[in-house]
């Protein structure tokens, strides 16, 4: 054989050979299961990330609950923390967030020189024996 001949030879099996594959992918779309593979393949991982979160979510809440059964001066503190309890004659400090651009008027109540800190108000005092929530009062008072 010639080396001419031998040279086109193989040219014309490589473009055969490229052909059948391209002809393959078409037929079969294996570049459309290829990507349906990669978005289930982050669909399970984005699972597997939020199992592991709710797995630590839980042995949290379970160590709490465990701490809670022992120690009653945490549970006065989770059940104050839910039903907003204060005891007899405990003053209550609620912080508000100032939203941005009102800065003015936090500065005004500070005095002027204070720039970034929110306006503080007194919720009053509680009910006797802790029987319900601390009463609303406005910053005038």
């Amino acid at each position: 054989m010639k080396p001419a001949f031998r040279w086109q030879t193989y040219c014309l099996l490589f473009l055969l050979v490229v052909s059948l594959a391209l002809f393959y992918v078409g037929r079969h779309d294996l570049d459309g299961r290829y990507q349906a593979y990669l978005r289930s393949d982050e669909q399970v991982r984005a699972a597997r990330e939020q199992c592991e979160q709710l797995r630590r979510d839980l042995e949290t809440a379970r160590q709490r609950v465990e701490h809670l059964g022992n120690d009653p001066l945490e549970i006065e503190a989770a059940i104050r923390r839910t039903k907003n309890l204060v005891r007899e004659g405990e003053k209550v400090y609620r912080i508000k967030q100032v939203p941005n651009g009102a800065h003015g008027e936090a500065e005004t109540r500070l005095g002027g020189d204070e720039q970034h800190r929110a306006p503080l108000e007194y919720s009053g005092r509680a009910t006797p024996e802790m029987k319900g929530p601390a009463p609303e009062v406005s910053p005038e008072n």
